[in-house]
């Protein structure tokens, strides 16, 4: 079952002014927008903004970041398809850098927190300490790996409980070693067994 006319429509202007955007200096560094995998559920996962490879062919979490996260959502019982992913700041930054933050209130203003109305998830996986920070002010090492919470902004934008989930970024799993990998996939376990709780 897919969206209703009426979102489906919104979510597309809302992608073609992300398209058009000017607000920041990011959108000089721009590539390509990377719209997200749109499908319509109760999970958002959100990471902070696309990589190179991502820009280039204009899908969210391509290469071997895209095949970590299939593994994940399948620890979770999640299919690639059963979740809405996307980014919180939708422009490409050269050299990997964190975007500057005045860019990412400007973007999550003019477009994020549209896309969490328009989709009203009950949860969002966040993707990197970069995002919990933005989201919710805290790091995950002081939240605490892989746990969630309520989130009030969120709730009251959607009009139900919205939870937020404190998670690794993929490229952070991947580049560290095989006992770190391990650590992060037995925090999906735990992220698993938190989304059973809230959906």
């Amino acid at each position: 079952m897919g969206y209703s006319e009426q979102t489906a429509a919104a979510l597309h202007r809302l992608y073609d002014a992300a398209e058009e955007c000017r607000e920041c200096v990011l959108h000089k560094e721009a590539i390509s927008l990377v719209r997200p995998c749109a499908a319509p559920s109760e999970v958002m996962l959100v990471g902070r903004n696309p990589g190179r490879e991502e820009s280039v062919v204009g899908e969210p979490y391509a290469g071997p970041t895209g095949d970590y996260i299939r593994e994940w959502l399948s620890i979770c019982g999640l299919k690639w398809e059963d979740v809405f992913m996307t980014h919180l700041v939708k422009c490409f930054t050269d050299a990997n850098r964190e975007p500057e933050p005045a860019c990412v209130q400007k973007c999550s203003r003019l477009f994020f927190n549209n896309e969490v109305e328009l989709v009203s998830p009950t949860a969002i996986l966040m993707m990197g300490d970069y995002v919990c920070r933005r989201l919710t002010g805290r790091q995950i090492r002081v939240a605490g790996p892989f746990t969630y919470t309520r989130h009030k902004f969120f709730s009251q934008l959607v009009g139900h409980d919205c939870y937020v989930f404190y998670c690794y970024s993929p490229g952070v799993c991947i580049r560290g070693s095989i006992e770190w990998e391990d650590r992060c996939r037995a925090g999906f376990v735990d992220v698993a067994v938190g989304l059973k709780k809230v959906l």
